[in-house]
């Protein structure tokens, strides 16, 4: 059994695979968001990677009275600074880029900012090592979820052409982030280096270096429930081909119309599991058979599945 070509396809065939999802695209798609709108949402998500990048790197500012309250040594604080974030951030990233996928994004985000900016408030309540490094992983888990939600949203803020831009605009925030990551942490760690040791019940004691880690985090807690008041999640827009793909997977291949001899039963079984999403095929000449026998199969995409994709 031979392919045939695209530009050899019929037309009724064709026209039926390729109706359903010109029917839903415009539902799916809508128009892009007013430039106000997208560069609006740009910047708070933007101040987000900056919060990101400074909570992240406070903690190498606060290296020596970490280690002289909490009795650690260098390979402890070498754990704190590399594995405690990086570890946890690499393995949530995919599993959060999944969830990214058919989740709302926006609450994503809002509520990976919140998770973060709690977690590095945490470890300055930490009163040991193993407290400080937990509270750390989960700094490393609430940031794992901001690059995927982000830009994918971008990509339905802004359109093709524009996007390099956008993507450009929030890369501002990593390197700005780290300039405002020393310059804000010095000016913290300066304002309350001169603080005396406060016993919170129920706490212990909260050393000046535990209050930069607070007063660092709980901003961030505030951006995030200000992300998700003020901004709007853009409408996805899946593509031409992520819908056929996905309606592919959701769905079965069948036959559709043969001719009065049928093709060999392994051929036509070769082409009822093809793995693409459209499979068009006609059977060559057999001995014996009809040089008229085919046999047309095409994908089948419910609705159901293309407004899963």
């Amino acid at each position: 059994m031979a392919d045939i070509p695209l530009n050899e396809r019929s037309s009724a065939p064709a026209t039926a695979v390729s109706a359903a999802p010109s029917a839903e695209a415009p539902a799916r798609s809508g128009a892009w968001p007013s430039p106000v709108r997208a560069w609006y949402t740009l910047v708070i998500l933007t101040i987000a990677f900056m919060f990101s990048i400074l909570d992240r790197t406070i903690l190498s500012l606060m290296i020596e009275p970490i280690k002289k309250d909490l009795v650690i040594s260098d390979f402890e604080v070498s754990l704190l600074l590399g594995p405690a974030f990086v570890m946890i951030y690499a393995f949530s990233s995919l599993p959060i880029s999944r969830i990214a996928d058919w989740a709302s994004r926006k609450v994503i985000i809002a509520a990976g900012l919140a998770f973060w900016s709690f977690a590095t408030a945490c470890c300055g309540l930490a009163q040991s090592y193993w407290p400080l490094f937990i509270a750390r992983t989960g700094v490393g888990a609430g940031e794992s979820s901001f690059a995927p939600a982000t830009y994918s949203i971008l990509a339905d803020l802004f359109p093709r052409e524009k996007l390099a831009i956008a993507t450009g605009f929030l890369s501002i925030g990593y390197s700005y982030g780290a300039a405002v990551a020393l310059i804000l942490g010095g000016a913290v760690i300066g304002l309350v280096r001169n603080m005396p040791n406060t016993v919170v019940p129920g706490l212990g004691v909260i050393h000046p270096w535990q209050w930069t880690f607070i007063i660092v985090g709980v901003p961030g807690i505030l951006l995030a429930l200000f992300f998700q008041a003020t901004v709007r999640s853009p409408h996805a827009k899946a593509s031409f081909v992520r819908r056929m793909r996905t309606a592919a997977k959701l769905s079965r291949f069948r036959l559709v119309r043969c001719s009065n001899s049928s093709p060999p039963i392994g051929s036509a079984m070769r082409r009822f599991f093809h793995p693409s999403p459209f499979a068009l095929s006609r059977s060559a000449s057999q001995p014996g058979s009809p040089a008229s026998s085919c046999a047309l199969i095409i994908g089948r995409f419910p609705r159901s599945a293309l407004r899963k994709a």
